[in-house]
């Protein structure tokens, strides 16, 4: 029996207009996150979703409050974004000047060797665990995943097997819209990175 997972990045945050490293800082959704929000509503207004699932952070929470006014939020905590350790909060560009020797490996394989971050194969294992127990327990239903960026690239890179230095191949607009179908195990990429709604 096939399950539809509807895929969604949280709206904008300061953060992301400011370019900060944000992983698991609180931040909310900036004026012009709500608005993609409220845009979000109205694409989503006419397809069914059986249960929405959601990270606790409040940029990811919110969109979904403001996407899925009638339904209950079913929060899992492993559905947050990756921890940046100690680069949480920083702007990019002072990034680059305190660690100039981690650029290129961030930049081209999206691994970051500062402390407390989240391994990039950790990640990805989180990623792919957490969406299929999901697929698992609804299974044959429709179900929206409000998360984050980092998260659903992880995922996509795990389950298609493309190497780090693809990374950027699956890059994730705020509010966009991502559609996979899991069925005797497998998952199969429908559409990606749908923002037609922010037009």
């Amino acid at each position: 029996m096939k399950t539809t997972l509807y895929l969604i990045r949280h709206g904008e945050t300061n953060f992301n207009r400011e370019k900060r490293f944000q992983g698991q800082i609180d931040a909310e959704l900036s004026p012009e996150g709500l608005k993609q929000a409220e845009k979000l509503r109205g694409k989503m207004k006419n397809i069914h979703v059986d249960a929405i699932y959601c990270s606790p952070l409040q940029r990811a929470r919110k969109t979904a409050e403001i996407a899925f006014p009638e339904k209950e939020l079913i929060i899992f905590d492993e559905l947050k974004e990756r921890s940046y350790g100690n680069a949480e909060g920083m702007l990019r560009k002072d990034f680059d000047k305190e660690f100039p020797h981690l650029i290129e490996d961030y930049e081209k394989r999206w691994h970051l060797d500062v402390e407390g971050v989240e391994l990039f194969d950790d990640l990805k294992q989180r990623a792919v665990q957490v969406i299929e127990d999901i697929a698992k327990k609804e299974k044959g239903k429709s179900i929206a995943i409000v998360a984050h960026g980092g998260l659903l690239r992880a995922f996509l890179m795990k389950i298609t097997g493309k190497p780090d230095e693809k990374h950027r191949d699956y890059r994730f607009g705020n509010t966009s819209l991502t559609i996979m179908e899991y069925e005797n195990g497998e998952f199969n990429l429908k559409s990606f990175n749908d923002i037609s709604h922010l037009d």
